[in-house]
């Protein structure tokens, strides 16, 4: 199980990693594409945390940002390889689900509401995307 945890911090590591690379290149040199999906990230990683608002999709999206559902579509869709707009919003909520289990005593199905999913659902995105539930990862991580 640890080598499980480590590699999905690897794992989250090299997403980021790649994030942080398009926030560096001058603005002059991105598509528009990159220049919106970097607006996009740069939204997500505001201290409000606007991915743990359950109904957050691509329509308010492009509300918040003044544009176009489709343009986001085609902007996260064309920098994360291929995600679509929920896996992109998911995967934010995964990587905060995680902090929080690490972090907090709070009960897992507090934790799936904190973090944008219904609780139905929380526990199978989790256990697909990190192989175990979020009960086994607190218990890896030691809270």
């Amino acid at each position: 199980m640890d080598t499980l945890v480590a590699e999905i911090e690897q794992r989250e590591r090299e997403e980021l990693q790649d994030i942080e690379q398009l926030k560096a290149e001058p603005e002059a040199t991105l598509t528009a594409e990159q220049q919106l999906f970097r607006r996009i990230c740069q939204l997500m990683e505001s201290p409000d945390h606007i991915y743990t608002e359950m109904d957050l999709n691509r329509y308010h999206l492009a509300q918040l940002l003044g544009t176009n559902e489709h343009y986001i579509t085609d902007a996260i869709s064309a920098c994360t390889n291929g995600k679509s707009v929920n896996s992109f919003l998911n995967e934010y909520r995964l990587r905060y689900a995680t902090h929080l289990l690490a972090t907090t005593h709070d009960s897992v199905a507090l934790i799936a509401e904190l973090s944008g999913f219904a609780r139905s659902s929380f526990f199978r995105f989790f256990s697909e995307a990190y192989g175990m539930s979020p009960t086994e990862y607190r218990r890896v991580t030691g809270k």
